[in-house]
Parts: C-alpha cells; structure tokens; sequence
C-alpha cells in the first residue's frame, strides 16, 4: 500500500513519508495520550489540578444568582474538555495555553470570591455586639 502511494506534497518523497507517519502521535483523545505519555502520576495529578476549579465553577453557577463571570468561564472550560475528548487540541501551543488561562482565571476568580466571603462574615461576626 505505502510503496504505490505517491506523496502530493512537494519536496516530500516516498522515502521520508513513511518514516514522518510513523513518527506522528494521533490519540485523539488528550487525556488518553496525556496518560500514555507521561505515566499515571502525573496524570492523576493533572486532571485533579483541571477538575477542583471546573467542580467548584460549576458548583458556583448552582448558586441563585452567580456571577456572569464564573458561568462564562466554566461554560468555556467545560466546552474545551469535550473538544480535547475528540480533538488533540493541547498538542497546539495556543489552544493549551488559552484552556490554561481560562483556568487560571476561573480559579483566581473563585479565590477571590471564597476570600471575600470570609472576610465579610469575620467582619460581620467582629461587630457584633456580645449576648448575655
């Protein structure tokens, strides 16, 4: 099959071609070939690292009222999961690096909300005046 084909690139011979296909990754799953790649440490590790702030976005969006924000941002993050479901999409360095600002951003922006309650109800609990 390989030696009757003839490459339609220019500058490609049929020498080189069989030995770039060979070379080429094509899971087409992202968590799949992030597993095969770098052992299950690491990938345990790392959807743990993506799943807390995309649980926690999601539990926020529950909420009555969330911010639009928090839901914006998990709607995205949620999207660009099942993209890397069937797409190899954090193989792209501008496809990995936006997912991983948006959840940089989501995160951020949880901590700030979770910081800002404490701070309310410690404040709300410091003036209060004492029951006898």
């Amino acid at each position: 099959y390989v030696e009757s084909y003839v490459p339609s690139f220019p500058g490609l011979s049929l020498e080189a071609y069989q030995p770039m296909v060979l070379r080429l990754k094509s899971f087409d799953n992202n968590f799949i070939s992030i597993l095969v790649d770098l052992g299950l440490p690491f990938f345990l590790l790392y959807i743990t690292a993506i799943s807390i702030p995309i649980l926690k976005g999601i539990s926020r969006c529950r909420r009555p009222h969330p911010p639009a924000d928090v839901r914006i941002l998990t709607f995205l993050l949620l999207t660009m999961l099942v993209h890397f479901l069937i797409y190899d999409g954090l193989y792209y360095p501008t496809v990995c690096f936006l997912f991983h600002l948006l959840l940089g951003l989501l995160t951020a922006r949880i901590i700030r909300t979770e910081t800002s309650h404490n701070m309310a109800g410690s404040d709300m609990a410091a003036t209060r005046p004492a029951q006898a």
